[in-house]
C-alpha cells in the first residue's frame, strides 16, 4: 500500500512538472509579453501628448513672433548701404587702432621695466 503511495506520488509529481513547464511557462511567458505591450502602448501616447505640447507651444511662439514683425514699423535704414569696400576700410581702421595702442601699452611696460632696473641698481 505504502509503495502505491508512493508511485502515486510520483506520477502525481511528474504530471505537475508537466503541466508547469507545458502550461504555466507559457501563459506567464504571454502575460509578460502582453504588459509590455500594454506599457509600451502608454509609453507611446505620453510621448504624442508631449510632441504634441511641444509642437503647440512652437506654434505659440511663432504666433507671436510674426506677430510682432508685422506690428514693428521701423523702417530699415536703407541709406546706409555699406558696400565691402566700406567694410573692409572700417575693419582695417579697427585692427590699426588696436595695433597703436599695443604699442603704447608696450612702451609703457618697457618704461616700467627700465625704472624697475635703474631703481635695483642703486
Amino acid at each position: 500500500k505504502r509503495e502505491q503511495q508512493l508511485a502515486i506520488r510520483k506520477k502525481a509529481k511528474k504530471i505537475a512538472n508537466l503541466v508547469m513547464k507545458e502550461f504555466w511557462v507559457p501563459c506567464e511567458k504571454v502575460v509578460q509579453e502582453k504588459n509590455k505591450i500594454k506599457i509600451n502602448h502608454r509609453k507611446h501616447e505620453l510621448l504624442s501628448k508631449k510632441r504634441d505640447m511641444v509642437v503647440d507651444e512652437v506654434n505659440k511662439i511663432t504666433t507671436l513672433f510674426v506677430k510682432e514683425l508685422k506690428e514693428d514699423k521701423t523702417p530699415l535704414d536703407v541709406s546706409h548701404n555699406n558696400t565691402q569696400e566700406d567694410l573692409i576700410k572700417s575693419e582695417t581702421n579697427e585692427d590699426t587702432t588696436q595695433t597703436s595702442d599695443n604699442r603704447m601699452e608696450s612702451d609703457d611696460h618697457k618704461e616700467q621695466n627700465d625704472q624697475m632696473e635703474t631703481n635695483d641698481d642703486q
